[in-house]
C-alpha cells in the first residue's frame, strides 16, 4: 500500500497531483480512520502509467508483436 507521499514518489508526480487525482476520481484510494489515504500499487499504475504504456505500444507499431517459436497452431 502507498501513502500519497510514497505514491507521488513512485509515480514521479507531485503529491498535490495524487490528491487531485483522488478528489476527481482518477485515482481510487481508501480513506483511513486518521484521515490519510491508502493507495494500492496496481491502482497507482493504472492511473498514472497506462498512458505511458499505451503510447509505447502505439509507437512500436502492429508488426512489433510476434508469437514465440514454440507456439504452434
Amino acid at each position: 500500500m502507498h501513502t500519497p507521499t510514497s505514491a507521488a514518489k513512485a509515480a514521479g508526480v507531485a503529491r498535490s497531483t495524487i490528491y487531485r487525482a483522488i478528489k476527481t476520481g482518477r485515482l481510487s484510494a481508501h480513506k483511513l480512520q486518521g484521515g490519510n489515504y491508502a493507495i494500492y500499487p496496481a491502482e497507482l499504475g493504472r492511473a498514472f502509467q497506462l498512458d505511458r504504456f499505451a503510447r509505447a505500444a502505439d509507437e512500436a507499431g502492429p508488426d512489433s508483436f510476434s508469437f514465440p517459436k514454440w507456439d504452434v497452431g
